[in-house]
Parts: structure tokens; sequence; C-alpha cells
């Protein structure tokens, strides 16, 4: 896979109260994910928890429903940013529950 831009366009959120913004186009980063997930199939995204690949860069991770809103009103004025994809990134979450980075893999890499 060769380097590709992205917009992160919109705050959106999943239910268990994570604020994220949506990247587009989306379908790169299905297409990335679903190449990791060939190669390294001990490994799926989030442990297998979710059926659906849902591109999204996490802003906040909050219970509190009034505090996430305030966020996305807040990031609303400063959408679009304009960005570009040049590695795909394993990560792991330890037992403090801390993400991270266990390698890079880039991309357009041979």
């Amino acid at each position: 896979y060769e380097p590709f831009g992205y917009t992160l366009t919109r705050p959106g959120r999943f239910t268990d109260g994570v604020l994220y913004l949506a990247p587009e186009p989306a379908e790169p980063f299905v297409d990335v994910i679903e190449a990791l997930i060939e190669a390294f199939p001990d490994y799926p995204p989030y442990d297998g928890a979710h059926d659906m690949i849902v591109p999204h860069a996490t802003v906040a991770v909050s219970e509190d429903d009034a505090f996430l809103s305030r966020i996305a009103v807040a990031l609303e004025p400063r959408l679009p940013v304009r960005c570009r994809a040049e590695a795909a990134a394993m990560v792991e979450r330890g037992s403090d529950f801390r993400w991270s980075l266990r390698r890079e893999y880039p991309l357009g890499a041979t």
C-alpha cells in the first residue's frame, strides 16, 4: 500500500463513550486494516471485539456525555484537518490501560 491523503472531517461517537474524528475517505484505512488482519490473524483489532472496521482517530474517552459534547462543539470550527497516512502502527494496551507502540509498518515500503 502506498501512502495516502485523508481528511478528518467530523466528530463521531461510539456507544462506549469514545469521541472520535472520522477520516474521509475511510476505504484506504479499511483496506490496510484488512491486510494487516490477514497478515496477523492472531492479533485482530480490539481483540476481535468488533465485527465492523470503523476507521477513526480517538479524541476523548469519557462516561460524561456533556463533556464529550463540549469537546465536539469546540472541534467543529477547527475542522477539516488534512492529513497523510505514511505508516500503519501496531499498538497494544498494557495492564496500566495505556497504549504503546509495538511496531510501525511504513506504507510504500517493499
